[in-house]
């Protein structure tokens, strides 16, 4: 499913493969993703749209509606047994 990060910066350093949480930006941040995994994002910060940049990731059923159904932007943290 493509998901679109709001900050560019944060797609580059994602690697096909990393797992990831995907959270909801705002007041009182949420997780609405939990290891998800990275499918692609493309060199330069994934696919360019608007103001973010979009990554694949695959995701549950369950987690890929909650993330489609999400008003806030989204940001994520890499689960850190990849670093």
């Amino acid at each position: 499913m493509p998901v679109l990060l709001m900050d560019a910066a944060i797609a580059s350093a994602l690697a096909p493969g990393d797992t990831i949480d995907v959270i909801a930006q705002g007041p009182t941040p949420k997780v609405v993703a939990a290891n998800a995994i990275v499918i692609e994002a493309a060199s330069g910060g994934g696919f360019t749209s608007g103001g973010g940049s979009a990554v694949v990731l695959a995701l549950s059923r369950e987690a890929a509606l909650t993330v489609a159904g999400t008003d806030a932007p989204l940001t994520v943290i890499r689960n850190p047994d990849d670093f």
